[in-house]
């Protein structure tokens, strides 16, 4: 099962990319292994999804969105734009014994999408062999991209 259609690359067209890149799409961040578990579940309770959803796979952020391609799980692919996000933070474990984890809310924009339109769903990233640091730093970059260039360009200035 694959969630908000990510396409898989096959390579034929020339791209190096696993997966189908959007129109003016830029690669901005790989983790590093195949490793990271990915859990999304509602935020409140849900008629619908009983159980969370649960894979682990790699990530990628690119300028546009978060692309989780999986390994193992519930999920094939995974695909959230970064215009859904409305919170996010990184938690790390007490005294750094254990794996951080990165968690965001989003809200599902298209019933379509394999979620129920306006519901608020919780997405957890697992860093179980590292890489969380690298991912935040990057995410933080485009996520501030993104607000900053959303707001209207004023007029130049002419004398």
């Amino acid at each position: 099962m694959s969630i908000n259609w990510v396409m898989k690359n096959d390579g034929s067209n020339g791209s190096r990319s696993p997966f189908i890149l959007l129109p003016s799409e830029i690669i901005k961040y790989e983790s590093p292994l195949e490793r990271t578990s990915l859990e999304i579940k509602p935020k409140y309770n849900s008629t619908i999804l009983k159980e969370p959803i649960k894979a682990k796979g790699k990530i990628y952020i690119s300028n546009l969105r978060i692309v989780f391609l999986s390994s193992e799980g519930d999920i094939n692919t995974f695909s959230l734009l970064i215009n859904q996000i409305k919170f996010f933070k990184l938690d790390t474990p007490f005294l750094g014994f254990g794996p951080n984890k990165w968690m965001c809310l989003f809200n599902s924009n298209d019933s379509n999408s394999g979620f129920i339109k306006d519901e608020v769903y919780e997405l957890i990233f697992t860093f179980n062999e590292g890489g969380s640091f690298e991912f935040v730093k990057c995410f933080d970059d485009v996520y501030t991209s993104f607000i900053n260039n959303q707001q209207e360009q004023l007029p130049a200035y002419h004398e």
